[in-house]
């Protein structure tokens, strides 16, 4: 591994989640505007139809995860017909139109257009660059790079967020529409995964990839580069075609890796830290905080991105497991923290929510968020890799979409400091699951990964 191969890895990478900074916009978009879409006010702007009703809202927070469920379906297929490039290149599409339906919205049914094609993006993008990062990068960096997405996409919600300060929700479409053509101008030009070309069986093109991402050719291969090609043609036979339920439970390893794939996506949703990323603006007022709620969800996205910063250079040094693990636990007390001072508000200081919510989600963004999509892709065999991934989104999305479209019930039934000690309850179990279940694969091959399932 070489200086020059890791810079050009890091930069396909950037360059293919520069979609997912699309997509980090789009999300704060719905966030940042949720309360003036609902406001009677006559200095905002509004639908030809009016403001829309909070069940509407809700829905438009909640249709995310219904294209997100989209998304992960069609891109199964995609990917293993199409490759890795091409179809990460095409979701600049939906993205696109997604902006578009804003921009020319009259009613709150093209809300729901743009958010169900925002969340396809997310869905598509969850399964898709995970797997060209993981299949152009080497073992040594392969967390670091794919821990790159989680940063590029709060870079993109917090722009969201700044940008909502100065226009209304049309024109900052037409601002955000700029991202999805300069992403097809960008990523149009990296080379496709090595695995990808020749899995379509162009030799040539995956040979040239291969020289390109991780330094091997024919003509002067160290023994490094020897083993990495050695590896790359033996994935090219484990490609997604012939795929069995054998394939899932034949061995221990393949049984274990979709089990935690699975659980890895399921149980942070429990948590509550999606719920309160989205409904970010809603929780300062209902806790009274002394800032904006647009000033307050600024000052979360920039605690984010410090978080996911933090990640990448962690990730590959301390470990996955114990990354997660800590994240987990510290999330819930802080969860808890939070919970007690929404009970006992006349006690306690207005910055509490500011403070604590800010702490909590650096926390979280520091393992419990990002590091079960990285172990995803580390422990899942390539042969059932796409198909698995796609079930754990299957998953995710699912569980979102009733959290999310819940949380406002939930709100009215046991109140916000109700909702706060369930998400804190769930912060402990990821923990303990992270503590006893989750191999560390930091550093580890696919083979070793595999031999490390079969024996623990």
């Amino acid at each position: 591994m070489t200086a020059i191969t890791v810079y050009r890895q890091f930069l396909a990478a950037l360059s293919a989640n520069l979609i997912g900074f699309s997509f980090g916009w789009m999300s704060a978009w719905a966030n940042a505007n949720y309360d003036d879409l609902k406001s009677n006010s006559t200095t905002k702007t509004q639908l030809q139809d009016g403001p829309i009703t909070l069940n509407q809202a809700s829905l438009v927070m909640s249709l995310i995860c219904a294209g997100g469920l989209v998304g992960n379906i069609v891109y199964l297929f995609v990917l293993n017909k199409f490759g890795r490039k091409n179809p990460i290149l095409f979701l600049a599409v939906p993205a696109i139109f997604s902006w578009l339906f804003i921009i020319f919205a009259e009613n709150v049914y093209w809300l729901y257009a743009s958010r169900i094609l925002c969340g396809f993006v997310g869905g598509a993008l969850f399964i898709s660059v995970p797997v060209f990062v993981s299949e152009i990068c080497q073992d040594e960096v392969r967390g670091t790079v794919n821990a790159l997405g989680f940063v590029v996409n709060a870079v993109g919600s917090l722009v969201g967020f700044i940008v909502a300060i100065f226009f209304d929700f049309r024109v900052q479409a037409v601002c955000a529409l700029i991202v999805p053509f300069l992403f097809v101008f960008v990523f149009y030009f990296v080379p496709d995964s090595p695995m990808s070309l020749y899995n379509k069986n162009k030799i040539e093109l995956a040979d040239l990839a291969l020289e390109f991402y991780k330094g091997a050719n024919n003509n002067n291969m160290s023994p490094e580069s020897e083993k990495i090609m050695v590896e790359e043609k033996k994935c090219e036979k484990n490609d997604d075609s012939g795929i069995s339920i054998k394939d899932f439970v034949t061995t221990r390893a393949a049984r274990r890796a979709v089990s935690i794939a699975i659980l890895l996506v399921l149980l942070p949703q429990i948590s509550g830290c999606y719920i309160l990323l989205s409904y970010t603006t809603s929780y300062f007022i209902e806790a009274e905080s002394r800032l904006s709620p647009i000033e307050s969800s600024i000052l979360v996205c920039i605690v984010q991105l410090v978080a996911n910063l933090f990640t990448m250079f962690l990730v590959d040094k301390i470990g996955r497991k114990i990354l997660f693990t800590l994240s987990s636990m510290g999330t819930g007390l802080g969860l808890f923290v939070l919970a007690m001072h929404n009970m006992y508000k006349h006690l306690s200081s207005n910055f509490v929510p500011i403070y604590g919510l800010s702490l909590t989600i650096f926390i979280a963004s520091i393992g419990l968020i990002p590091i079960p999509f990285v172990i995803t892709v580390d422990v899942l065999p390539p042969k059932i890799r796409n198909i698995t991934m796609t079930m754990t989104s299957i998953t995710m999305w699912c569980v979102g979409f009733f959290m999310n479209f819940a949380y406002i019930s939930m709100l009215q039934v046991i109140e916000l400091h109700g909702c706060l000690l369930v998400f804190s309850a769930g912060c402990f179990i990821c923990a303990m699951y992270g503590l006893i279940f989750i191999p560390e694969t930091k550093g580890k091959s696919p083979d070793c990964i595999v031999k490390l399932l079969e024996k623990s």
